[in-house]
């Protein structure tokens, strides 16, 4: 069943429910959640530092707490996938607060706080998705000498408000709830060269599940569409390396790290996209009367982006000069894969005693 003609084309159901979603892959904790809850495609791990204690563990031995207030930015664009799937543009912003423990000399624990809000457009005018939540995580990091070890776990709470294009001149309007949890494990070991310089490898493995609840359309005519409860899920491998440079400046010590690697998502495939018309088309005429009978369901299964692409990113944190203050300034770049770039910026503010 075509819902309407663009381009020239059918523009079949499922066309538009793409229009919901977001695309799989940012360089942070959300990469490769598919529906409503992609489109989230800033740092949700609640604020924890680029720079961390792995890099600058040296300078912040003798505190033992740390809190920090920060603000994030990220852009994702999707390239069509097909005629059936079409492209989208994301725009999401962020900001966190995060309190962190020294436990011992080896061991770090956090708690953060985050609200997000991110704006999906589709192309060809298909539909808008506006999603807005918190996020709640706490993660912890462990050190052997040079070696570290952390584990993040990050639960979201989200309500998403639903355009789209029918394409038969009226927009249908939705909205839902949805719901993700997401399981970050990331290993390095730091090589010292010089009392300024330092380098190392680093590996990572991201887990996302997460529910979107079902519901239905309204405004729409009869071209509302009923969407069902479905899960999603993701596990995106990450291998790569930082190289991390020590100055000191008039303003205090300042701590440049550059960072790259190769991510692979293991679970590209997001599932069927099922939608079924809430008004039968079907009708059953009797003499003079006529009643609708039956009804319509479309699904099909989900197209993705390309499954690797290059993370690449630069990251400056300045220590002020007799202070317990610090400032930090990050970018992220998604590069390389078919279909699909992402941008990340992020901008931290914070004190330690």
């Amino acid at each position: 069943m075509a819902l309407g003609l663009a381009e020239g084309k059918e523009i079949e159901i499922v066309d538009t429910l793409s229009g919901i979603g977001g695309g799989a892959g940012h360089p942070f904790a959300m990469a490769g959640i598919p529906a409503v809850t992609k489109s989230v495609v800033v740092a949700v791990e609640g604020g924890k530092s680029e720079i961390g204690d792995n890099v600058v563990i040296d300078d912040v031995a003798q505190t033992n707490y740390e809190v920090f207030s920060s603000f994030d930015y990220g852009y994702y664009d999707q390239d069509n996938l097909s005629r059936t799937f079409r492209g989208f543009q994301t725009d999401s912003y962020a900001g966190s607060a995060r309190l962190e423990y020294r436990l011992t000399d080896w061991l770090v624990a956090g708690a953060a706080f985050t609200y997000l809000e991110s704006d999906t457009r589709s192309t060809a005018n298909l539909g808008s998705n506006d999603l807005d939540g918190q996020v709640y995580s706490i993660y912890t990091t462990a050190f052997h000498g040079n070696t570290y070890f952390d584990v993040l776990c990050s639960y979201g709470d989200f309500e998403n408000d639903i355009a789209r294009n029918t394409l038969l001149s009226r927009t249908a309007y939705g909205d839902t709830e949805s719901h993700s949890l997401n399981i970050d494990l990331n290993l390095g070991h730091t090589i010292h060269a010089t009392d300024q310089f330092s380098f190392g490898p680093s590996a990572g493995l991201n887990y996302a599940t997460g529910e979107v609840d079902g519901f239905t359309e309204r405004n729409g005519g009869l071209a509302n569409l009923i969407y069902p409860d479905h899960d999603f899920e993701s596990m995106i491998g990450r291998l790569g390396g930082y190289a991390t440079f020590k100055t000191d400046t008039a303003a205090g010590l300042l701590t440049t790290q550059v960072s790259g690697g190769w991510a692979q998502e293991f679970q590209p495939e997001n599932g069927n996209v099922t939608a079924s018309l809430e008004t039968s088309p079907f009708a059953l005429v009797t003499g003079n009367s006529a009643r609708g009978i039956g009804g319509f369901t479309a699904s099909e299964e989900r197209a993705h982006a390309g499954t690797d692409w290059l993370e690449m990113g630069v990251t400056s944190r300045l220590d002020i000069k007799n202070t317990d203050f610090n400032v930090q300034l990050g970018y992220q770049g998604m590069f390389g894969r078919n279909n699909a770039s992402g941008h990340f910026g992020s901008a931290k503010i914070g004190y330690d005693w």
